[in-house]
């Protein structure tokens, strides 16, 4: 789920397994990590053990590798890349604007007599754009109802609903947590179940 921790906090990793991590970079990327103090390797190893808190060594040694396999810059992974590494190998193929909107457009081809029920199908991301069963009905017996237009418009803001929901996604669960529960950004409006502005 997008706003719950990738798995169990009491299974985080752990600074054992994090100075592993570094231990890999920095036999990757000898170079990069021979100037560094004995200040800096403790700060390091504070940081990415609080921002993997959420992740099991298994996933995180993975990414890791990975980002060594295709790098051909010759500088290490940042903690943001080892992130996005890790939604790639863990997270199911997000729908895209064109997927949503066949889906919309199949119930509208329906709406005329069925709004309700086709309404009550479409996934909660898009639920939030259509607004309701009339807007359904309201596409589907419009005789002036113009596809190019309609789609373009909700096409611009299912991306920029689901560019809000990857940025979300990215940042660590206490900071998720934070923001939700001081009010800074709605959990509904994040998983896209609140009404949305594609009108």
């Amino acid at each position: 789920a997008l706003c719950k921790p990738s798995k169990r906090l009491e299974d985080a990793m752990d600074k054992k397994e994090t100075v592993q991590i570094l231990a890999t970079l920095r036999g990757a990327y000898p170079n990069f990590y021979r100037a560094i103090s004995k200040q800096e390797a403790v700060a390091t190893v504070a940081l990415w053990e609080r921002m993997f808190a959420d992740y099991d060594y298994k996933i995180v040694d993975a990414a890791v590798a990975a980002l060594i396999a295709s790098d051909e810059t010759g500088y290490p992974p940042v903690i943001g890349q080892v992130m996005a590494k890790i939604r790639f190998l863990t997270q199911p193929r997000a729908m895209d604007e064109n997927e949503a909107w066949f889906i919309v457009y199949k119930a509208i081809c329906n709406s005329a007599y069925d709004s309700v029920s086709e309404f009550e199908k479409l996934p909660p991301e898009i639920k939030s754009l259509v607004h309701g069963p009339d807007q359904l009905r309201e596409w589907a017996i419009d005789p002036d109802f113009n596809i190019g237009v309609e789609s373009s418009n909700f096409k611009r803001v299912f991306r920029a609903r689901a560019a809000q929901a990857r940025e979300f996604n990215a940042l660590p669960s206490s900071v998720k947590q934070y923001a939700i529960g001081n009010g800074f950004v709605s959990l509904d409006q994040i998983l896209g179940i609140t009404e949305g502005d594609s009108k």
